[in-house]
């Protein structure tokens, strides 16, 4: 559920990232306007998530920890901790929720089945791949070359790469916010200020869908590792000139211009009466 968007604005010198402030806990959701969804995990790497809040920071806490010894983290690096931090969460989640009461953690039921599949522990496996792990990460952030990069992390713990894209939006709103930002054809040399308000129209578009907030987040990453927050008031700001200005508009004239439809019955009589008859379409033969 919710939404997160990031994106590669100012010609590649500063990353975007907006949420919302709905979280999901189980089945319930709340907007909380003070709620943070978006952490500064390295110097120059940040990351919004959409799912169940409760999963993500002991896996924040332990990206953050094993990324802190290096100052300037490459793309690969990041994206395999991530990847393995997450893993191990959803592992252990699946041993709690299934292994454990059966006597069992992962490793020894990874042997067992390289020893012998049964019937037990093929549903035991099916059971740990259904297991409800509720939560993506949509991370942008620049590697020691400075240059930027946007990838997600999703169970269970698999990384895809939207660096060619220069966007992408996760949670529940993700199609319609994607929608926006390809229907304005979104690129990174667009203007600073124009691109934000892109991404910021994508946010407010994405909450027609289910389970998205009006409260929005938006942070932004420079390539120098500098870290700003757009405020509330500024937000609102944003929306207010969405709502009167920028959505799109009635064509003029509307009215006069638009076509009528027409009795179905008297156009297939008209297209028969206008169709070439035999003699018209008849080819002399030699």
């Amino acid at each position: 559920m919710t939404v997160g968007i990031a994106a590669i604005v100012g010609g590649d010198d500063a990353i975007v990232l907006v949420t919302d402030q709905m979280f999901n806990v189980g089945a319930a959701t709340v907007d909380i306007p003070t709620g943070i969804k978006s952490f500064r995990f390295h110097n120059r790497w940040g990351a919004v998530w959409a799912g169940d809040v409760t999963l993500v920071p002991p896996i924040m806490r332990e990206v953050t920890e094993v990324l802190s010894m290096n100052p300037v983290a490459d793309v690969a690096e990041v994206s395999s901790a991530f990847a393995r931090v997450y893993r191990d969460a959803w592992a252990k989640a699946a041993e709690q929720e299934v292994l454990n009461p059966f006597g069992l953690d992962m490793q020894t039921f990874v042997e067992l089945l390289a020893n012998k599949e049964t019937s037990e522990l093929s549903n035991l496996r099916r059971r740990i791949q259904e297991i409800d792990f509720d939560c993506e990460f949509l991370v942008g952030g620049y590697d020691s070359t400075a240059k930027p990069h946007i990838f997600t992390v999703r169970p269970p713990g698999v990384t895809r790469d939207y660096d060619a894209l220069r966007f992408w939006s996760i949670g529940s709103g993700a199609e319609a916010a994607l929608s926006s930002l390809m229907y304005r054809r979104f690129n990174p040399t667009m203007s600073l200020k124009e691109a934000v308000y892109y991404v910021a129209e994508a946010k407010f578009l994405s909450e027609f869908s289910l389970a998205v907030g009006r409260g929005s987040l938006s942070l932004l990453l420079t390539s120098s590792g500098e870290f700003s927050m757009l405020r509330r008031k500024d937000e609102e700001v944003l929306r207010e000139i969405w709502e009167t200005d920028g959505r799109p508009p009635i064509p003029p004239n509307l009215d006069a211009r638009m076509p009528d439809f027409v009795n179905v019955e008297k156009f297939l009589e008209s297209e028969q009466d206008n169709s070439p008859s035999d003699s018209e379409t008849s080819v002399d033969q030699p």
